[in-house]
C-alpha cells in the first residue's frame, strides 16, 4: 500500500473511525467524512502517531516525505500548521484517523468562553483557547475553529474546527 499524499475521498461504509492498528489499514493521508445528525459532517485524516495520541487533544500533522504523521502538540509559535484531534487515543506509531474539520470534542483550557467565540492554539499548546478575549468574533490566521458552548472549565467540549492551516499564537 503506497503512502504517498492522498487528496482522493471516498465513501467507506461501516468504517469505525475511533480504531487504531500497528499496520495502516487505508492509504495514509485518506480523508473521509462521517456525515452526522442533521446532516453535519466530520472530516478526518487518517495518519501515523509520533507517540501516544490523548483521545481531544490537539496535535500537528503533516506529510514528511513517507506518510502523515502527527507531531508533538505546536511549539514553535508563528509557524503555520495543520492540526487533528482524535476522537479516540492512537498508540504510538500506530494508524487511526484524526479529525481535522466539522463539530467535534477538543480539550479547552480553563477560562471562560462563550458560543461562538474564535479559538486558536497556543505555542507549545495542547488545548485551545479563545483567540483573543471572550466574546472573540474575529475570525484571525491564528483562529482553528469557533464554540459551540459556552464554558469556564478547563474540559473537551464542542467545537467546530475550520480545518485550514493556521499560524501558531505565541502566546
Amino acid at each position: 500500500m503506497s503512502n504517498q499524499p492522498n487528496n482522493v475521498r471516498f465513501a467507506i461504509k461501516d468504517i469505525d473511525l475511533t480504531e487504531s492498528s500497528a499496520t495502516a489499514q487505508y492509504p495514509v493521508g485518506l480523508e473521509v467524512e462521517q456525515i452526522v445528525e442533521a446532516g453535519r459532517a466530520i472530516t478526518f485524516k487518517y495518519v501515523k502517531s509520533h507517540a501516544l495520541l490523548t483521545i481531544n487533544q490537539l496535535y500537528v500533522y503533516d506529510f514528511d516525505g513517507t506518510d502523515y504523521i502527527t507531531a508533538a502538540p505546536v511549539t514553535n509559535a508563528a509557524q503555520v500548521v495543520r492540526v487533528g484531534v482524535p476522537q479516540a487515543a492512537i498508540a504510538s506509531g500506530e494508524f487511526g484517523f484524526v479529525a481535522i474539520k466539522g463539530q467535534l470534542e477538543a480539550l479547552h483550557i480553563a477560562e471562560t468562553y462563550a458560543a461562538g467565540d474564535h479559538l486558536e492554539i497556543l505555542n507549545a499548546g495542547t488545548s485551545l483557547v479563545v483567540d483573543g478575549s471572550t466574546g472573540s468574533t474575529v475570525k484571525t490566521e491564528s483562529s482553528v475553529g469557533v464554540t459551540v458552548d459556552a464554558g469556564t472549565t478547563a474540559a473537551a467540549f464542542t467545537v467546530e474546527l475550520y480545518g485550514v492551516p493556521v499560524v501558531v499564537a505565541a502566546a
